[in-house]
Parts: structure tokens; C-alpha cells; sequence
């Protein structure tokens, strides 16, 4: 059984156009997709500072220890001991913790297939490519589906004897407000518990047997210092009570998401003591941070999509590698030219139809971006020197 495998393929040039056409289809759907992608996103960003606006504006600062009726149906903002009296139960194990979430990791030691390709050009238009697959053991929390290996045979993985879970206690409470459980399921940091000897008593016999308890976890296996493919070692996480902040919408003793008239919710949660105004702080940033990965993110498509439509060109040019590769070259920088004044553009439409002033001067820049370019094109590419100017000789001297 060997750990490497190499394989060698050919590809011709017809195959490589056919391949390169049906990857410009492809670029057509990214780039259809990144266009709304980007005007979405900007109605999003505004749409959410509104809200946030909003609620910053009606936000009121309540105690936890007591629920006034004078705030029902408004925005309220809180701090106190997130808790729950709810005792969870890992009903295959017998791990049971007063928290507000209980977690089984479930881990396998498995083959995992990695594999390193290298594509070489030919005269014609072809290519050779080597791709080298190699195994090796690590533990994952999923499935590795082995049959799907280029070499199955001797890296086969065996089916997880259980799956891991979590559970979550259905009544979480601030002080002496309810939780919802958008609200709760917020509360999400983790602490290890690590489990012994005493913990695997409880164990069904049954399944006891099987297990050792080793580093604070259950181990299914010979030896936890040597592991081999298929021991299992299980572990178990809980979110504990904890000091949370919460701004929200206060209903019939609970605290929920708030529906703004701008059109958003609001649910933010924060754990420790936290003002309101550092939550609404914190949630602008979220939004602008959120905000500029989606630009780029509808950029990034964008920009791969209309490469790939001209990928054909490419691989047609690769008839002469070195000339392929140059022409590559330029044709990544002709998509870069044109995906940005387009995700500039279509930037500005949205700026234009949700906030007009700012969206004029994007507009504004686009189209500078554009001129710039186009007189840059109708550049000769030498220009000739300014003339040397050869000052007269002097007069002769008289007489």
C-alpha cells in the first residue's frame, strides 16, 4: 500500500476550448450573480444603519431584576446573569450539566486525501498535468468519504458509531426576563468538561465497555497514545450561565427581536456588562465590516466571471505557451479594467437609489475611471521628444 500516487494526464487543444467554453458559462453566472449581489448589498447597508439608527434613538436602559409593564412593546436594553434552570442530558453517554447549551464532538481517526496538481503547457496547445494524491491520518469531526479517493484501496475509513449533537435548554432567562431563543442561541462560548473515570461508570454497560477515558474525553480504541484509523474519541463542551447584555423588544415578560419601522429587527446580544450605546456601537461596526466583504466579495465574482469569458482567448493563444502566458496576462488585466468601474457603477445605482448625494459622487468617480482609461488608450505609445533648442551664435565683433 503505498501513501503517494501520481497520476499523468493529457489534455489536447479541442479539449481544452471545450472545456475553456463551457467555463465562460460559468462566468456568465458569476457575473450575473455579482451584479445584484452588489446593489443588494448596499440597500442591506443602509437599510440596517436605519435600523440601527432608529433604535439607538429609542432605546431605553431597564434593570433585569424586575419587568415593567410601562415598557411593553418598546426597545429595552439590559444587563444581568443570563441562567437556566434546565439540567441537560446526553442521553447516550449520562453527561448532564446545568448550562445553557450541551455539546457531544464526536472525532474519528481517518484517511484524508490532499492532492497537489502541476499543469505544464506543450507546443500546440496542449497541456501535461501531474497531480500527486497522498494520504494521511488526522482526526476529523465528519465523515471522510473514502470511496471517493483516486487510490481507495488500503485508505478505507470506517462509518461513525454515533454522531455528535447538541442540545440546548429551552428556558434561558435575563434576570427576570425570558429569553427567545434567537436571543439565547447567541450566548454560544464554549468551555470544554472533561470527563474520567467516574463519568464512564455511568456509561451503559453496553457501550462502557468499549470506552476509556483519556485526556478528558472518551476513547474507543487500543491505545490513545498510537491511535489508529477508526478510534473514536468523544468530548463534551457546555455554554455555562454567564453576565450578558441585551437589546431587544420587551413582550409579555420576554425579550425578542424588535421589528423597526425602518424595516430591520434588532436582537443584539453581548456578553458582560455592556452600555447601549457601545452594543449599537459595536453593531455599526458589524455593518460597515459586513458591508465592505460583500463588495469585495461581488468584486471577486465579477472579476472571475468575466476572466473566465475570456478564457477561451487564452487557451487559443496557448498554440505558443510563452505568447499564452502574455496574453493571459493581459486578459486578467482587461477583466480587472472592466469589473471595476462596472462594480463601481452599479455600486453608485444603488448609493443613487438609497442615498442620491453619496451615489452621485460614486457615479461621478466611475466615470472619471472610464475617461481616464479611454484617453490613456488613445495614447501613442512613443511620444517624441520636445525639440533641443540651439541658441543663435553670437554676433561677430565690430570693425
Amino acid at each position: 500500500m503505498s501513501n503517494s500516487v501520481v497520476r499523468v494526464t493529457q489534455q489536447g487543444l479541442g479539449g481544452r476550448l471545450g472545456g475553456s467554453i463551457k467555463g465562460a458559462i460559468v462566468g456568465v453566472v458569476l457575473a450575473v450573480v455579482a451584479v445584484p449581489l452588489l446593489f443588494w448589498n448596499e440597500g442591506r447597508a443602509v437599510k440596517r444603519a436605519r435600523t440601527l439608527a432608529e433604535g439607538a434613538g429609542k432605546v431605553v436602559s431597564v434593570p433585569a431584576a424586575a419587568v415593567d409593564a410601562s415598557h411593553e412593546g418598546g426597545l429595552v436594553h439590559t444587563s444581568g446573569q443570563a441562567t437556566t434552570d434546565e439540567v441537560l442530558r446526553d442521553p447516550t453517554f449520562g453527561i448532564e450539566k446545568n448550562a445553557l447549551a450541551l455539546e457531544r464532538r464526536v472525532e474519528m481517526f481517518q484517511w484524508v486525501q490532499k492532492e497537489e496538481r502541476k499543469e505544464r503547457k506543450k507546443l500546440g496547445g496542449g497541456t501535461e498535468t501531474v497531480t500527486t494524491y497522498t494520504y494521511n491520518t488526522e482526526w476529523q469531526s465528519a465523515p471522510v468519504a473514502s470511496s471517493s479517493f483516486e487510490e481507495p484501496s488500503g485508505h478505507e475509513n470506517p462509518s461513525f458509531p454515533f454522531e455528535g449533537e447538541t442540545w440546548r435548554a429551552t428556558d434561558v432567562r435575563l434576570g427576570a426576563f425570558h429569553l427567545a431563543p434567537e436571543l439565547a442561541g447567541e450566548l454560544d462560548q464554549q468551555k470544554d468538561v472533561p470527563v474520567g473515570e467516574e463519568q464512564r461508570a455511568a456509561v451503559d454497560a453496553g457501550l462502557r465497555d468499549r470506552l476509556k477515558a483519556a485526556n478528558g474525553t472518551f476513547y474507543m480504541g487500543e491505545s490513545p497514545n498510537v491511535p489508529k484509523v477508526g478510534d473514536v474519541r468523544v468530548s463534551f463542551r457546555v455554554v455555562e450561565p454567564a453576565p450578558a447584555s441585551i437589546v431587544a423588544a420587551q413582550r409579555n415578560g420576554r425579550l425578542e427581536p424588535y421589528h423597526a419601522e425602518a424595516g430591520g429587527d434588532i436582537a443584539l446580544v453581548s456578553y458582560g456588562t455592556k452600555s447601549a450605546e457601545q452594543m449599537f456601537q459595536a453593531a455599526r461596526t458589524a455593518n460597515a465590516t459586513l458591508t465592505w466583504v460583500l463588495r469585495l466579495v461581488g468584486f471577486i465574482l465579477l472579476f472571475v466571471g468575466i476572466r473566465s469569458l475570456l478564457r477561451p482567448l487564452e487557451v487559443a493563444s496557448d498554440v505558443v505557451p510563452l505568447f499564452g502566458r502574455l496574453v493571459g496576462a493581459g486578459l486578467s488585466l482587461a477583466a480587472f479594467l472592466v469589473a471595476a468601474p462596472v462594480a463601481l457603477v452599479t455600486i453608485g445605482i444603488g448609493w443613487l437609489v438609497y442615498r442620491p448625494l453619496l451615489g452621485v459622487a460614486l457615479l461621478a468617480l466611475a466615470v472619471g475611471f472610464v475617461v481616464w482609461l479611454w484617453r490613456r488608450s488613445r495614447k501613442p505609445l512613443l511620444v517624441p521628444p520636445p525639440p533641443i533648442f540651439v541658441p543663435p551664435p553670437p554676433p561677430a565683433p565690430a570693425g
